[in-house]
């Protein structure tokens, strides 16, 4: 017979620590939408070009677009949603759109703004232009 150690009895046991698990509030969900990210930090003086790459494209693919906009631009790049496995890609422009326009709003709430879309590498049309 194997020798069995008893637990002290302080010390919760796992049905106690499975119960526990259950009863903690859920980890928060990752959000649906797109995310902004500054690709070009530039100045108060031009509307903001937010940047939208083409199907299954990062916003890694705008970096030299952001550079080239004038110094006073300021880029922000929208990386779609779907890229991190876990939440689904848009697969159309309707669903794209309303990913995007949060984020938008957020960053530039009383416009104007550029919004620049990129097509996707094989030159199919995608939901991000």
């Amino acid at each position: 017979m194997l020798p069995t150690l008893r637990c002290a009895d302080d010390e919760p046991d796992v049905a106690g620590w499975v119960a526990g698990t259950f009863a903690a509030p859920p980890l928060p969900k990752p959000p649906a939408a797109t995310q902004s990210i500054p690709l070009k930090i530039g100045g108060p003086l031009r509307a903001p070009v937010f940047c939208i790459p083409g199907a299954g494209a990062s916003i890694v693919s705008l970096l030299d677009l952001a550079q080239a906009t004038h110094p006073q631009a300021n880029v922000i790049g929208m990386q779609p949603r779907g890229l991190d496995g876990i939440e689904p890609p848009c697969t159309s422009v309707e669903t794209a759109a309303a990913s995007i326009l949060p984020q938008v709003l957020q960053a530039a709430p009383h416009g104007p703004i550029r919004l620049v879309g990129i097509p996707s590498a094989d030159g199919s049309r995608s939901p991000s232009h």
